[in-house]
């Protein structure tokens, strides 16, 4: 490669927030006025700040950085000029930077909030650069755009949507949750930028393409979210969901030790320049970003220069950082460190900047994971704690459990019982359990069983669950329990009288094994009309189906109990079998309860009138239901027709 190039891929900038531009305009209005209300009333910038109208082409300043651990140090700015009205309301200051670190990396992604000051004054923060500059050129927003953030901190967060019930959004159906999931994880696997539909928490309605590299375009610097102690897989889940969200995700490896690490040098006071932390996983695995105080005075501050995620009144927590290196890359550079000490909260993420407040911090929910049994490499106890927020809490826990696993069991065949718990404040508490086996990957059906779980609870249109904890078990077995197939289904006669048990063989087949046969009884409830029945044996694919046709009210929530219901009505374990007893008299479901028999003249009434929506079709009454444990996961599903009688015909 000529030196040239690998000159300019060095020090180009490539910072990811592709829409961002998309993001202000849809807040300028609300920057302009918030602009024309400060010059309103008349307040002056305090005198140690320098707006940008005074400033000039060729004059030197000072800005202040961490390098290496907590010390912050200087490097040069010379002022190149001011582009005014670059963001909404607000002009953006030019300026070179100099310094040791700085020629080999340029502006590096979490200097994002770094200060500088021009004759001994602040003017604003290092925020936002060029992608594929090769000379460290940046733009720095001003410090009287800065401080209306300054001025909004300790005010009330803005309002969240309030817990609804079932009213106009939802009189035309239930919440569909099947379509919400498929959206939450078609973002996780990386197919697809749109959002989940979300209004009870207010996620971003705007995605963020990480992968844009257009020449010339200007970037917000990229605030590095550092991933550490994670499983590749993980990390590989995690990662969409994160760019979704406007943020990357950088996995550090096992350097940045997080929250908590041994360390003989306690943080100091966090300064102008100091490095700032925004934790959302912390304990025997760690996700936190990185960026740089501008000011701090007294219990307040501002940092980062760009918004984090651009949410408005927030709660968010804010610990110091300790900067292990600065990672050059041709790709991007950034600053490489670990979250030390929880300091505080940010209460204010908007377009110029981030600001908070020290003291109190933000709840975090403690994970809990004992990795045990024969086959366990590392057998212990894990412990994490991660960020109360609806929208990432979900993943975070994903996260944290397939860090014991990986951590704890490694890979191999076995076979693994996973029992979890999620804790409810108001003392509910939701448990499962399931078995599964396989070479490596035993842990991805408790791992999405849980994720469904926690989405559900957290992320329906009605309420968000306060979760208070996640207890989670995983004993570890040598070898592989491999499954079985349901072939079919037999009676031993085709007619019964109520109360007689129906005697059945069901042929399942081992994988690499020969044919079963299975012997299954069932009794027939007393009394029973005569007439045609069902008997249907399904795995926990089928009966997941079999579920919502005859109970459509459980899987068609309209209030925050029924999503409850839900959460408890999902367990179908793939070593479980559901044995059911119809009578396949289907009759119309309206708004979630079956009409029961009515004459067919109503039933073609109420099917024509009613909207569609609100009708479901069932599959008949459900008299009896077994679930059937297997020694090991099966698929297929099979059903057989008998006849109940009031005598046997000779």
């Amino acid at each position: 490669m000529p030196q040239s190039a690998i000159r300019r891929s060095r020090l180009r900038i490539r910072t990811p927030q592709t829409a961002i531009h998309s993001l202000i305009l849809a807040f300028a209005a609300a920057a302009l006025l918030a602009t024309s209300a400060w010059a309103a009333a008349g307040e002056p910038l305090p005198p140690q700040f320098m707006p940008s109208s005074e400033l000039k082409p060729g004059m030197v300043g000072e800005g202040r950085t961490v390098f290496h651990g907590f010390k912050v140090e200087p490097f040069k700015a010379t002022i190149l000029g001011v582009r005014h009205n670059a963001l909404p309301g607000s002009n953006m200051i030019i300026a070179k930077l100099e310094g040791p670190m700085l020629a080999g990396h340029g502006v590096v992604a979490g200097m994002s909030g770094s200060p500088v000051f021009v004759d001994g004054r602040l003017i604003g923060a290092v925020a936002y650069g060029w992608t594929f500059a090769y000379e460290p050129v940046c733009g720095i927003t001003p410090i009287e755009s800065m401080w209306q953030v300054w001025r909004n901190i300790g005010q009330p967060a803005l309002a969240k949507p309030q817990p609804r019930s079932a009213g106009p959004e939802l009189e035309a159906g239930a919440w569909d949750w099947e379509a919400d999931w498929a959206k939450f994880q078609r973002i996780m696997n990386g197919s697809a930028p749109e959002q989940v539909s979300n209004s009870a928490i207010g996620a971003p309605q705007s995605a963020i393409d990480y992968q844009d590299s257009e020449y010339g375009r200007l970037r917000p610097l990229l605030t590095p979210f550092l991933i550490s102690g994670a499983s590749p897989a993980a990390v590989r889940r995690l990662a969409p969901f994160f760019a979704s969200r406007g943020l990357e995700l950088i996995d550090a490896g096992p350097l940045a030790a997080g929250a908590g690490a041994d360390s003989a040098e306690p943080a100091p006071p966090l300064e102008p320049g100091s490095a700032l932390s925004v934790p959302m996983l912390i304990g025997d695995m760690n996700v936190g970003g990185i960026g740089t105080v501008t000011w701090r005075d007294g219990d307040k501050l501002i940092a980062f220069g760009h918004p984090m995620r651009l949410g408005g009144g927030s709660a968010t927590p804010m610990a110091a950082a300790w900067v292990i290196s600065f990672m050059e890359s041709y790709e991007r550079s950034f600053k490489l460190g670990e979250v030390r000490d929880l300091v505080g909260t940010v209460d204010q993420d908007r377009i110029y900047a981030i600001g908070g407040k020290l003291g109190p911090v933000p709840p975090f929910i403690p994970i809990n994971v004992v990795v045990g049994g024969p086959a366990a490499a590392n057998p212990r106890a894990f412990r994490f704690k991660a960020w109360k927020d609806a929208d990432y809490l979900p993943l975070l826990s994903m996260a944290a459990v397939d860090a014991a696993w990986t951590s704890g069991i490694g890979g191999g065949e076995m076979t693994i019982d996973t029992q979890y718990t999620i804790r409810l404040a108001d003392g509910r508490a939701i448990a499962k359990k399931t078995v599964s086996s396989s070479e490596g990957g035993a842990i991805a059906i408790p791992l999405n069983l849980l994720l469904f779980d926690m989405f559900a609870l957290l992320q329906n249109p009605f309420h968000e669950a306060d979760v208070a904890g996640l207890d989670v078990s995983i004993n570890a077995r040598v070898g592989r329990r491999d499954g079985l197939e349901l072939l079919s289904l037999t009676a031993d006669h085709g007619q019964y009288r109520a109360g007689d048990t129906v005697r059945m063989s069901a042929r399942v087949r081992p994988w690499r094994g020969a044919e079963q046969t299975r012997s299954i009884d069932l009794a027939l409830p007393r009394p029973l009309k005569p007439g045609t029945y069902i008997i249907q044996l399904a795995d926990s694919a089928a009966a997941q189906i079999v579920e919502r046709m005859s109970r459509p009210g459980v899987f068609a929530p309209r209030r925050f109990e029924d999503v409850v219901g839900l959460v408890a009505a999902s367990d179908f374990s793939p070593e479980q079998m559901r044995l059911y007893l119809f009578a396949p008299s289907a009759t119309v479901v309206l708004k979630g309860k079956p009409l029961g028999e009515i004459p067919s003249s109503m039933e073609t009434l109420v099917r024509e009138s009613a909207p569609a929506q609100l009708q479901q079709q069932a599959v008949g009454n459900r008299l009896d239901m077994r679930v059937l444990s297997m020694e090991a996961p099966i698929q297929g599903s099979a059903s057989l027709a008998i006849q109940v009688v009031d005598h046997f015909d000779e």
